[in-house]
């Protein structure tokens, strides 16, 4: 009796990962056996070396976009910049003296008709390549395993893609000022730019460090009950609790201030 078998090949780009052949019978009563891939190639038996594998998105930007459905409600994301905020206020807090370096502050604006928010915080701003990093890496946060910080959602600035077309952020620290748009629909072609320091965006904040965050065209079926100064006020009580309690031995020198106002 005869002994057939069938060596299925793969591209060069999947060799390495020590594939085998897959074998099927040939005709009743034929036997079938497995035999390696490179069996015959390397007459040492040694398997040739790996090669590195890259993984490729067609299209990066719907990929985000699918994944940044997972925010249920526009309160969990304006939660997820928020926590950027007052995460990097915790820099500014001296544990020796429980107190702050100065007051911190975060201000959220509502604008129900403009279908935007923004958030503008008085930390200490981002230098260019830290903005870009920020901005443009997803799940690259250097938070995990900090202590008494409030970032957990998980996905960043990216998850703006969820409830709207675009996203602004401006950051100023060390004398300088930049900002970077992200439109939803793109994945490539983004623009780190220096701003004046007499540029009106500038100037939103204060003129000193800081980081303003502009989400605009909200979708339509995001601009509900919850898209009022109000409703972020009381979303913001109840997320922060934990962050209040924490720091209240500290309040009368550490100030954090959160409130929707309506532009």
């Amino acid at each position: 009796m005869h002994t057939a078998w069938l060596l299925l090949t793969f591209p060069q780009a999947l060799r390495g990962a020590r594939m085998r052949s897959f074998a099927r019978p040939l005709a009743a009563g034929v036997r079938t056996r497995l035999e390696p891939v490179y069996a015959s190639a390397t007459a040492s038996g040694d398997d040739p070396p790996p090669e590195s594998l890259s993984l490729r998105v067609p299209s990066p930007a719907l990929l985000l976009n699918h994944m940044a459905d997972r925010y249920g409600s526009t309160s969990r994301i304006l939660m997820e910049f928020v926590d950027n905020s007052l995460d990097d206020a915790e820099s500014l807090y001296e544990p020796a003296k429980g107190a702050y370096r100065r007051e911190v502050r975060v201000d959220v604006f509502v604008s129900r008709r403009g279908r935007r928010l923004r958030i503008v915080d008085n930390s200490r701003g981002m230098p260019p390549e830290t903005l870009a990093r920020v901005v443009m890496r997803v799940g690259e946060s250097r938070k995990r395993g900090a202590s008494f910080v409030n970032g957990q959602f998980g996905f960043g600035m990216q998850s703006f893609r969820a409830a709207c077309s675009s996203l602004t952020v401006r950051s100023a620290a060390a004398d300088r000022a930049h900002q970077i748009r992200v439109e939803r629909s793109q994945s490539d072609g983004f623009l780190l730019e220096p701003l004046a320091p007499t540029a009106p965006e500038a100037a939103a904040l204060c003129g000193g460090s800081g980081t303003e965050v502009l989400l605009q065209g909200f979708d339509a079926q995001w601009v509900d009950e919850s898209f009022t100064a109000a409703a972020v006020a009381r979303e913001e009580s109840l997320h922060f609790e934990r962050f209040r309690r924490g720091r209240s031995a500290q309040s009368d020198e550490a100030k954090n201030e959160l409130g929707g106002v309506a532009l």
